[in-house]
């Protein structure tokens, strides 16, 4: 472990050499702490992080990296700060000790560093397992979309912050993931047709609260983008005396009107360099 790792890990502990009473305790400004505190501290963070490891799993993981760090670092305080405490390595480890909100943080900030490693590497391993595999729940678009709306997922045509990632795993029919991932699929006309018939289905609002012209907006526009003409021929057809049809009418007039002016701005430009 290089100096530069270890200093990360390490945490600046303070307070007076002995504590006598719980007052006192309390005055200082500590807490009790366990182990199993500790442990439910990162089970919680772990899945609100999005990586879903499987609870047994990462328990056996979460108590490794614990037990490396308290033998490096915590068992070299004052016996004043136990009340419980594992004596040599092969104990069980189970402690209960004083800790302030500042060391406690620390604590948990060093081991999120330690396990988000191994955490990535399980994430990443497991998708590319069910998308090799297939084996996955799939997802229907028009449920996905009022998801995404009530959410408030990210849903931008050209996102440069986020790639509004979890839409167009949605799009292109990808597990969902609350972590930022880039998506391993291209999109196929087959899908884009899939894509289209789901949105034939829909209306503009879904119980006359949820606004779905945008996103139903940016997939047609992915899916223009993607084929071009062959859209129009083979995919947007689907679309005909549909609301998700006149969302597509509306793009049409938008794009002929700024090719319009694109060409009025070309002939000003040759008429001014003559």
């Amino acid at each position: 472990m290089t100096d530069e790792t270890r200093r990360s890990r390490q945490v600046s502990f303070g307070g007076p050499d002995h504590v006598t009473n719980s007052g006192a305790t309390l005055a200082l400004g500590f807490q009790v702490v366990t182990s199993m505190d500790i442990l439910a501290d990162l089970s919680n963070w772990q899945v609100a992080q999005g990586y879903e490891m499987p609870n047994s799993e990462f328990d056996k993981l979460a108590k490794r990296r614990l037990s490396s760090y308290f033998w490096e670092y915590l068992s070299e305080l004052s016996d004043y700060r136990f009340s419980q405490r594992p004596l040599r390595r092969r104990d069980d480890l189970s402690f209960e000790m004083l800790l302030t909100d500042l060391e406690r943080t620390q604590i948990a900030g060093a081991l999120k560093r330690d396990l988000r490693i191994a955490l990535d590497r399980f994430f990443r391993k497991r998708r590319d397992e069910w998308l090799k595999s297939g084996e996955f729940p799939r997802r229907v678009i028009a449920d996905g979309i009022k998801r995404a709306v009530d959410e408030k997922w990210c849903i931008k045509m050209h996102c440069t912050t986020c790639a509004s990632y979890r839409f167009r795993l949605l799009f292109l029919g990808e597990p969902d993931s609350r972590r930022v991932v880039r998506p391993q699929t291209q999109l196929t006309i087959e899908r884009a047709k899939e894509v289209v018939g789901e949105l034939a289905k829909l209306s503009e609002f879904d119980g006359k609260t949820k606004q779905l012209h945008e996103p139903v907006m940016v997939m047609l526009y992915w899916i223009w983008c993607e084929f071009g003409d062959r859209a129009h021929l083979e995919v947007f057809t689907m679309l005909q005396d549909t609301w998700a049809g006149e969302v597509l009418d509306h793009m049409k007039e938008h794009y002929d009107h700024q090719e319009t002016r694109r060409a009025r701005h070309r002939i000003r430009q040759r008429e001014a360099n003559r």
